[in-house]
This record gives C-alpha cells, sequence and structure tokens, in this order.
C-alpha cells in the first residue's frame, strides 16, 4: 500500500470515530455551574469532560478563573499547566 493510500485510509478511519457534539439541557448547565464555582471557592479538583472536533477529553484540574464575558474556565492541573475551555463545550463536570 503506498504511503498516501496508508495517510488517506488513516484520515478515513479517524474521521468515522468523530461524534456529534451533545446538546445539553439549561439544567444541566446551570449544575455545571454551580458545581465550577463551588469548586473555585473550596480550591478542589474536579474532572471536565469536554467536545472539541468530534472526540471527548477529559482534564482534572482546579478552577483558577471563571471569564463571563468569554464563557471561558480557566483551569489549572496537577502539573501547573493551563487550560481554557469554553463553557457550551463540557459534557460532564465531576
Amino acid at each position: 500500500m503506498l504511503p498516501e493510500h496508508r495517510a488517506a485510509l488513516e484520515r478515513h478511519n479517524k474521521e468515522k470515530l468523530k461524534v456529534p457534539k451533545p446538546e445539553l439541557d439549561e439544567q444541566q448547565l446551570q449544575l455545571f455551574e454551580r458545581v465550577i464555582r463551588v469548586a473555585r471557592i473550596e480550591k478542589t479538583f474536579l474532572t471536565f469532560t469536554y467536545w472539541e472536533d468530534g472526540y471527548f477529553k477529559s482534564i482534572e484540574g482546579k478552577v483558577r478563573y471563571i471569564n463571563i464575558q468569554d464563557k471561558k474556565i480557566h483551569i489549572i492541573d496537577r502539573l501547573n499547566d493551563v487550560y481554557f475551555i469554553h463553557f457550551f463545550t463540557l459534557v460532564d463536570v465531576r
């Protein structure tokens, strides 16, 4: 198999694994917001599961800041790496 064909096949297989963005209701989003606010105040770790480009990703970290205007959450993980997650990409918060 030619390298170009192999690369095209790998891209195709990767595309088949993508899932559509789940739609959450307003009640679920409000629950996430409450959990996030309490965790920020108490400085506890949460696991954030979010949707990005067809895939689910997870990050465990503390909420450093909530940007209300941009609707983003500033998260710092255990290695002090910084992440910014858009609130509307969240799928689960624990």
